[in-house]
């Protein structure tokens, strides 16, 4: 079979699974697609159990269509609520109960089982407890938000792989709203041997938010975007929103855009170790507060600052 190559820049495409009853219907289609034993037998027989079986047609009756109506809606609902917030329940806080920055990842690690193992001052290892049971909480909340992972993730080793902090509510913990103008103050010296930068999703898509600004960016790096300019103590001020201050080379995701006011956004960030270098949780401006993007803004999410 000869390879087929789409030049797919520039064309946009809708990535996000459907979440209604199309939900059932795109699953039924993989099993259909796949061999008998490409699923292992755990799932295969969860979804024989709705009816969704190899070489057999789909077609519930309108009880159980309403059922899985009704499913599908409380699990997309649950997976959202668990994938825009630090959960109270568990510990995706990444420095305490009170920060707004939060990573599902250190609490399983990256196969959700016990955390990444910690690396002490002398340069040993700390391994963590692994008490047997998967995390499902992180595991929902990583991908129902992400498509992909890797330990390089989250890890406690400076200098290796990437690490990413998440913001859903600004520094007064109220959610961050596409309507409003917020600004975010990193502080100097930030531990990133490679670069950082920060990016703002939208929460209905998981995708970066679209803007006329088009990169929904703003870092050390000066591509695609200029880098951001420190200030005069080292110090860096990120500002997110509609309408932003003239300060363009520190701005990110601040032109305006067909969306909802009131709509939820996120911020995210990421850097390679645990210590007094702290990003503020972004603070809403007294300036315009009009229209945003329909995003979620994470402090390094819809804004994600990420450390390498």
């Amino acid at each position: 079979m000869t390879p087929r190559f789409v030049e797919c820049t520039g064309v946009e495409f809708n990535t996000i699974p459907p979440n209604d009853f199309g939900h059932y219907e795109m699953l039924n289609e993989l099993v259909q697609a796949e061999s008998a034993d490409a699923l292992d037998a755990e799932l295969a027989g969860q979804f024989a159990a709705i009816g969704i079986v190899k070489d057999e047609e789909f077609a519930p009756d309108p009880r159980m269509r309403a059922i899985l109506e009704t499913a599908v809606a409380f699990g997309n609902a649950a997976s959202r609520t668990l994938g825009t917030g630090a959960h109270p329940r568990n510990a995706f806080r990444y420095y305490d109960s009170t920060s707004a920055w939060w990573n599902m990842l250190f609490e399983g690690g990256y196969e959700f089982q016990s955390p990444p193992p910690k690396i002490l001052a002398d340069g040993s290892v700390e391994q963590s407890e692994n008490k047997g049971a998967r995390h499902l909480h992180a595991r929902t909340a990583m991908f129902y938000t992400s498509t992909g992972i890797t330990p390089a993730m989250c890890m406690y080793l400076v200098g290796v792989g990437s690490q990413y902090l998440i913001a859903n509510v600004d520094s007064e913990g109220r959610p961050l709203d596409g309507g409003k103008n917020y600004k975010m103050e990193l502080p100097a010296g930030i531990p990133a041997e490679r670069f950082w930068s920060t990016t703002v999703y939208d929460n209905q898509s998981r995708s970066m938010l679209q803007t006329p600004q088009r990169y929904p960016r703003a870092g050390s790096q000066s591509y695609p975007t200029p880098a951001a300019v420190e200030n005069a103590d080292g110090s860096t001020t990120v500002y997110f929103g509609p309408n932003c201050p003239p300060v363009s080379r520190s701005a990110t995701g601040c032109k305006p855009s067909p969306v909802r006011a009131g709509s939820r956004s996120s911020a995210s960030t990421s850097r390679s170790s645990r210590s007094s270098t702290r990003p503020g949780e972004p603070a809403k401006s007294k300036r315009s507060r009009r229209h945003f993007i329909r995003s979620r803004v994470e402090p390094e999410g819809l804004l994600q600052t990420l450390f390498q």
